[in-house]
């Protein structure tokens, strides 16, 4: 693949990072007619599930990257994409159906 199209994936890749934050830290306390949300395991799972996908890419794309500025601004990227994994796998174990296990069964 060309150079242009891996900036093509990049920025596609980046949209959907910035789309996935403002999608996730969206006021959304209750829903339209009025009854709280729960918090369980099921948003955090989509989520973690979203963060994985864009992990996966971003690191195809950092592995065929040319250009050295942008291969260490996408590390900085893939860095906090992954810490945020981590926090999101450590509150999938907290709201796991299967209480006090670390393996989380994502397909139930």
């Amino acid at each position: 693949m060309s150079n242009k199209s891996w900036q093509h994936r990049w920025a596609g890749c980046m949209t959907e990072l910035l789309e996935q934050i403002h999608v996730e830290h969206l006021p959304a306390n209750t829903r339209e007619n009025g009854q709280a949300l729960d918090i369980g395991f099921q948003p955090f799972a989509l989520v973690y599930i979203k963060y994985l996908h864009i992990c996966t890419n971003l690191e195809e794309i950092y592995d065929q990257m040319i250009h050295p500025q942008k291969r260490k601004f996408i590390r900085r990227v893939m860095e906090s994409i992954i810490l945020r994994v981590l926090e999101l796998k450590e509150q999938l174990i907290f709201f796991n159906p299967r209480h006090k296990n670390r393996f989380i069964a994502l397909d139930e």
